[in-house]
């Protein structure tokens, strides 16, 4: 491991031996539960700090991202032959709280959508989570922090084709729930057609709650504002 690139470069940036670098990841092991889950201890003179490193970030990988590259300026550490630091502006310390705030509110938001659509897609019906997008209906650039931005009455879960189809306005639902074509896929290519026609004017399989319905608020600001504002490029 001493030898790997990435390694190598954060070794000399903080001007520690290759050797003791990877020593300090082989600590971290212990605590990473993907490690051992089958059996596997990682080594046996991990000190307090390091378990606490590992808990502080291992479900924060917002936090975890951004320090990161936090570290890459402030070292200048080489990544995949790009110098990192002086690329980018850091933003003031009130924009970088709120950045984690947002993160960890869209991370809600999925789970919330998961649960409620029973992890699969509402149209197609595709069922691999990790397959599946948490979609606003109301973009979220547009949406409202407090009210709108991880209300899970402005989502849908989609699997990755349909989440863009219906981000970039060629697919919407109306508000009784079906699935409503553009005129931009009715006008294109035999294939495409055929592809999304056999979902037209079905009903999305909806939440498992009431309460979690999409919005019709929401869904008229994207019937408004998103369906069909975009012509297809073939």
């Amino acid at each position: 491991m001493e030898k790997n690139p990435q390694v190598v470069a954060l070794s000399e940036a903080i001007g520690r031996d290759p050797g003791a670098v990877k020593m300090k990841l082989e600590n971290f092991k212990k605590f990473d539960p993907d490690y051992t889950v089958d059996g596997k201890k990682g080594l046996g003179n991990t000190g307090r700090l390091d378990g606490e490193i590992v808990l502080e970030f291992i479900n924060n990988w917002g936090d975890l991202a951004w320090e990161a590259e936090n570290a890459r300026r402030k070292y200048s550490i080489k990544q995949d032959s790009e110098i990192i630091a002086g690329e980018f502006d850091i933003p003031e310390g009130k924009y970088k709280e709120r950045m984690v705030k947002i993160r960890c509110g869209d991370r809600m938001f999925r789970n919330m959508l998961l649960a409620q659509y029973r992890r699969k897609c509402c149209i197609t019906g595709l069922a691999i989570e990790d397959l599946l997008k948490a979609s606003h209906i109301k973009p979220w650039a547009v949406s409202d922090d407090a009210t709108e931005k991880v209300n899970p009455q402005n989502g849908l879960l989609l699997n990755p084709f349909f989440d863009l189809a219906f981000d970039k306005g060629y697919i919407t639902i109306d508000l009784d729930y079906k699935v409503i074509l553009s005129k931009e896929i009715k006008h294109t290519n035999e294939s495409t057609r055929l592809y999304f026609e056999k979902y037209e004017g079905s009903y999305v399989d909806l939440p498992s709650n009431k309460l979690f319905y999409p919005g019709k608020r929401f869904i008229e600001y994207h019937n408004d504002h998103v369906f069909g504002k975009k012509p297809i490029k073939i």
